[in-house]
């Protein structure tokens, strides 16, 4: 596994992980939408209630100041001074209502109303002037009382402007307040969207270095597997045995042998003692009280026994002590003694043998050692079986110390070896989550309904589609065939201008994965086909690598 496949990888990661913030910043954007109807409708709350009543409160006090009697004397106030404070007024009413911003419709209608109350009045009182038939007295009653309720109704309006400003600016801190919340809210969300893509670029190097670490030991452990199971497969019975122990198995071997030789030198010159005539090879015979026949040899030949079809051997130089004692010293040439074998009486003369009742007894010569009796087969078995277990040396504290640490060295490798086979899984299954997303393969050349098609990278008619063109593949060589032939990205027509004006449908090849992208180009010209091919072979690749890892 190369440095690349871990860059790729990481560039898929950090593709979902912009997905994420993308939808992180649509929630915030739908927060900020009912942030702001929220505050629309407390500002036609506040406004209702604080307004309303007011203005209507005002109104009847007007009226009851204009169907009022009391008024001053006449020559105070004049029908000039009176259209001129009710023009006064007017510009009042107007340049409060657009220094508060009304937008609520019951204030402007409440406004309007008012603006009409006004003008009924002052035509009420053009015309009262104006009617030859009005009294003087009457004009004179009530022009004066008009004039008052203007002045108080102007103290009302500007009492009015100034609580609306403190209403408005009560409203106006505790909306700073909030979205001063919102921005503290907002940049505790980017901070962590930073530290959280900080993690994610530190594990995935991290991730790199012990891939990279992992396949440097799965390579020396395929090296090294052939002979670990060569190991693990010997006996380990025959480990670790010194050279003591392998000195005294010799010995006891040795042993053995002198004995079965002794035993058959005896049983054959047991066999021939009987069959001897010759007086120079005469032997004497007893039998002593167990009923055991000794062999007794003369003076002449007591230094060589006769041995059938073996010829004559000396019995003081050619025997089988010396060979035994030679073949039981070690490298330096040292003798080792010895066991001597357990004395076995021998038991009485073969009867098929001819005695001679002329022939003196017989003895056989004095050894150091009794000639043992030949044991039967069954004997022989169990003798075997039981120097086979003894062979057996018992398991000592180093060999049980040196099998614990290879058995831990091979658990060490098994890890090793699952921790790279989960690595592999969980790199696949992250490549086809990725490539779950792609709806759509590319198709390389004729699909049978190509009618009245042109193909704008090779020229050829009815044949294929501009995105399955055979000839040109590589979505590179296409776009630099598009912009030396001043081709459109998004419609493959002959470009007019720096912005193409047709209709056209987004990529289906990158929408999924990415969608603003989706809407730049044609999509003939999208490299996510390509991204997703090669994305499939080394899925395929690391598929191989795993099954090779298991049959291991």
């Amino acid at each position: 596994m190369d440095h690349v496949t871990i860059n790729e990888l990481m560039d898929m990661e950090a593709q979902q992980r912009l997905g994420e913030l993308r939808e992180i910043r649509n929630d915030l954007a739908q927060m900020q939408r009912n942030i702001q109807e929220m505050m629309t409708q407390m500002n036609e709350i506040r406004k209702n209630t604080a307004e309303k009543e007011s203005f209507a409160e005002e109104l009847k006090k007007m009226k009851e100041f204009i169907t009022s009697n009391s008024a001053p004397k006449v020559d105070e106030v004049t029908q000039e001074d009176l259209s001129k404070q009710i023009a006064e007024l007017k510009d009042m009413i107007v340049h409060s209502s657009a220094m508060k911003s009304i937008q609520s419709c019951n204030t402007e209608r409440m406004v309007i109303g008012l603006m009409k109350e006004i003008t009924d009045m002052r035509s009420f009182v053009v015309k009262i002037c104006a009617s030859k038939t009005t009294k003087q007295s009457d004009a004179e009653h009530m022009i004066p009382g008009l004039a008052k309720d203007v002045a108080d109704l102007k103290e009302w309006i500007q009492a009015m402007g100034s609580v609306s400003v403190e209403h408005r600016s009560s409203f106006e801190v505790t909306m700073a307040n909030f979205m001063a919340e919102m921005g503290q809210i907002k940049d505790l969300m980017a901070k962590s969207i930073t530290q959280s893509s900080l993690k994610v670029e530190a594990r995935s190097t991290e991730m790199a270095s012990e891939l990279t670490a992992d396949v440097k030991v799965f390579k020396v452990l395929n090296v090294e597997q052939p002979n670990a199971r060569g190991a693990r497969s010997a006996d380990p019975g025959t480990n670790f045995i010194d050279a003591d122990e392998r000195r005294a198995l010799g010995t006891k071997l040795l042993q053995e042998l002198k004995e079965f030789i002794i035993e058959n030198a005896s049983a054959k010159s047991t066999r021939n003692a009987g069959c001897n005539t010759d007086p120079k090879n005469s032997r004497d015979v007893s039998t002593d009280a167990m009923g055991v026949t000794q062999l007794t040899p003369t003076k002449a030949n007591a230094s060589t026994i006769t041995h059938t079809g073996l010829g004559m051997k000396n019995a003081s130089t050619n025997t089988v002590e010396p060979l035994i004692k030679r073949r039981s010293s070690d490298g330096n040439g040292a003798e080792k003694v010895v066991p001597k074998p357990a004395e076995i009486r021998k038991p009485a003369e073969h009867p098929e043998t001819p005695k001679n009742p002329e022939a003196k007894p017989q003895h056989c010569p004095k050894t150091k050692e009794n000639i043992p009796v030949r044991k039967s087969p069954d004997e022989l078995k169990s003798k075997k079986t039981e120097r086979t277990d003894e062979s057996r040396p018992e398991e000592t504290e180093d060999r049980k110390r040196r099998r614990s640490e290879e058995e831990e060295i091979h658990q060490r490798k098994r890890k090793r070896v699952e921790d790279q086979r989960q690595k592999i899984k969980k790199m696949i299954s992250v490549y086809k989550r990725f490539l779950d997303k792609q709806k759509f393969r590319r198709h390389y050349g004729s699909r049978g309904n190509e009618r009245g098609v042109k193909c704008v990278f090779c020229g050829v008619h009815n044949d294929h589609y501009s995105d399955g063109c055979p000839e040109v593949r590589s979505a590179e060589k296409r776009r630099s065939l598009a912009a030396s032939n001043k081709i459109c990205l998004k419609c493959l027509h002959s470009t007019n201008g720096p912005h193409c004006q047709s209709k056209h449908r987004p990529c289906f090849y990158c929408e999924p994965f990415n969608s603003s992208e989706a809407e730049g180009h044609h999509p003939a010209f999208c490299v996510q086909p390509e991204h997703c091919e090669s994305i499939r072979k080394k899925v395929q690749a690391l598929q191989a690598d795993l099954d090779s890892i298991t049959t291991h």
